[in-house]
């Protein structure tokens, strides 16, 4: 696989072809060198690769069409800073954490009872230290469904039911690296996800516990604004869909924060989200009426057609002039979808043919 076949095959995702402002993206030629290591010598499916590559190009293009902030603030994670209850918790769960007997023998064996130091540098080296020692890293072959493929690199066969997409181990270094499912740090991979299934930690704050003995914050909630794109891939080279793009605020929070905390964390990620935007009006209910009639009848009306369809069917307010019919219509699906409607109209194969004059073939 070179990356001249990832972009034949990415802009064949896309319907025909990359966008110049992708090409000119700083981060397009690094990921395209990305997704060829990614086949040639981790072993991952073409196929997924190139899906994972159409996906970052189709969420920058929505992002730039449809978002008018920076994209440093569109997406944002904020903890709810602990109170004396939550910090004494947390001391509390990491105590309990570390006389488990996995998290002792792991500590025992390959630490020899001496955590290193907690800086990510101390980290990085740990960690590298034993990649190398491990050998070639496990890839997932997906059992009892298609046709199997042989990874040249070390693999393990598991049903298609169980199976994981990756074999990573995250720390909160420069990128997660895939593992060896038997080595060091497989079963360090193991360890942190059991830790933080239990203890509601994230793998990297379990990775630095096991490591470093650092006590992972636990915080009465975390509050996050992301512009939505809600991704369905029908298939492995066809693109995804965007419904609905809009920005979004997911609060998860503990029940000891009051009502008012509560609302002054939605208020004040609301206002975060909503500065330098316009302010946008309700969608009227007319409006929201005629995007769903505008998307039902794309195909197969010509705009005056669907003109005259609107009228008859008595939505309340009737169009006597098609480009008044077509502006409304196009506008109003672009506010709710945050999309441009694609109008097919009659389509090529209702198109009517010339007709032949009298002695010609």
């Amino acid at each position: 696989m070179d990356i001249q076949t990832v972009v034949g095959l990415v802009a064949r995702s896309l319907g025909g072809s990359i966008p110049d402002q992708i090409r000119q993206h700083p981060e397009w030629s690094e990921r395209l060198e990305n997704a060829v290591r990614e086949v040639n010598d981790y072993g991952v499916e073409v196929p997924d690769a190139i899906n994972s590559l159409g996906s970052w190009i189709r969420n920058e293009m929505a992002f730039a069409a449809g978002a008018r902030r920076s994209r440093k603030d569109a997406s944002e994670v904020v903890l709810v800073p602990p109170d004396a209850r939550f910090r004494a918790l947390a001391e509390i769960l990491a105590t309990e954490a570390a006389e488990r007997p996995d998290v002792r023998s792991f500590r025992g064996e390959l630490l020899k009872d001496r955590l290193i130091a907690p800086d990510l540098e101390s980290l990085d080296g740990w960690i590298r230290r034993f990649q190398n020692e491990d050998g070639e890293p496990t890839m997932t072959q997906v059992t009892g469904g298609g046709a199997s493929r042989e990874y040249p690199l070390h693999y393990l066969s598991v049903p298609a039911a169980d199976h994981e997409d990756d074999l990573f181990l995250s720390w909160g270094g420069s990128r997660p690296i895939l593992v060896r499912v038997d080595g060091v740090l497989g079963r360090l991979r193991f360890l942190a996800l059991t830790l933080a299934a239990r203890y509601g930690w994230s793998q990297p704050e379990a990775v630095s516990f096991v490591l470093a003995g650092r006590t992972p914050s636990f915080p009465r909630g975390r509050v996050e604004t992301f512009w939505r794109l809600d991704q369905r891939a029908n298939s492995s080279y066809e693109p995804e869909w965007h419904f609905p793009s809009e920005y979004v605020v997911r609060l998860e929070l503990s029940v000891s924060l009051s009502p008012r905390e509560t609302a002054d964390l939605y208020r004040h990620a609301r206002e975060s989200m909503r500065r330098g935007r316009r302010r946008e009006r309700p969608i009227s209910l007319h409006s929201a009426e005629l995007a769903v009639f505008a998307y039902k009848n794309r195909v197969g009306h010509t705009w005056r057609d669907a003109m005259n369809l609107w009228n008859n069917e008595e939505h309340g307010q009737e169009y006597s002039e098609v480009r008044l019919f077509t502006r409304d219509a196009r506008e109003a699906f672009r506010r709710v979808t945050q999309m441009e409607l694609s109008w097919t109209g009659l389509g090529r194969a209702k198109q009517r043919k010339p007709r032949q004059r009298e002695g010609t073939r």
